[in-house]
């Protein structure tokens, strides 16, 4: 029985927070980079208008999902479907939440990226109108991201499965610590890796994936690009061997 051929796929993982607005310049030189998935995070509604007449003209790419608070548009080549959306329970819905999409990509078997919103400490205490005053920051934190992952991971358990979000995930953070207090420990030999946009990364493979890093190329940074302050570890391409 014939195997069908390794494909190498491309991800690009897009941070629209530190963007005045996406412009024809951006979303021409993402084209031009040749992704098989893009996803901007954190887009805004004035984003997602520029990116649908500008990237989502570029066939064969389109339109995914969109949400434009602390959202994110997706485009793929591949066929892409929005599994769920989930938030951990007793938890405002704003600070954070998980966009799970299912990736299918042709004669391989399907993946999946989540795309965690999660909260900063900071974020917390403005919102909460000092309620996280009686108890230290880091064990709440961990809290609230251990009831995140928690509710994720109940509808994860056999898929290979690309977690990305605006977080840090140094060891010993409050993240770090969710992940690791679940069964899914990367010591356990865990199918989960996990990318955080901020330039820090965790060990856990999908069985699926052979994940290899590099930065976007040059043609991101034009001279119409960059009057813009924008970090590099926040534009980051993800090369993935898919296999049979």
């Amino acid at each position: 029985m014939n195997q069908a051929p390794n494909i190498e796929s491309r991800l690009v993982s897009f941070n629209g927070r530190y963007l005045d607005g996406i412009t024809k310049e951006t979303t021409r030189a993402l084209a031009n980079s040749s992704p098989d998935i893009l996803l901007v995070q954190e887009v805004t509604a004035s984003m997602i208008d520029t990116l649908e007449m500008t990237f989502g003209s570029y066939l064969p790419y389109r339109l995914l999902h969109a949400h434009s608070k602390y959202g994110m548009a997706a485009y793929s080549r591949y066929p892409i479907q929005l599994d769920t959306a989930l938030c951990a329970p007793g938890i405002n819905k704003s600070w954070h939440y998980v966009q799970v999409f299912e990736v299918c990509p042709p004669n391989i078997p399907s993946f999946r990226i989540a795309h965690l919103r999660l909260p900063s400490p900071s974020a917390i205490a403005t919102s909460s109108r000092g309620w996280m005053t009686q108890m230290n920051y880091q064990q709440q934190l961990r809290q609230i991201y251990w009831q995140l992952l928690t509710e994720v991971l109940k509808v994860l358990p056999t898929k290979p499965t690309l977690f990305i979000g605006d977080f840090n995930t140094y060891p010993g953070s409050p993240l770090y610590h969710a992940f690791t207090s679940t069964h899914y420990d990367a010591a356990a030999g865990s199918p989960y890796f996990f990318q955080g946009t901020l330039g820090t990364d965790l060990p856990w493979i999908p069985p699926l994936l052979r994940v290899d890093w590099a930065w976007l190329p040059n043609s991101m940074y034009s001279s119409d690009f960059q009057t813009l302050t924008i970090p590099k570890s926040d534009h980051k391409a993800i090369s993935f061997l898919l296999q049979q």
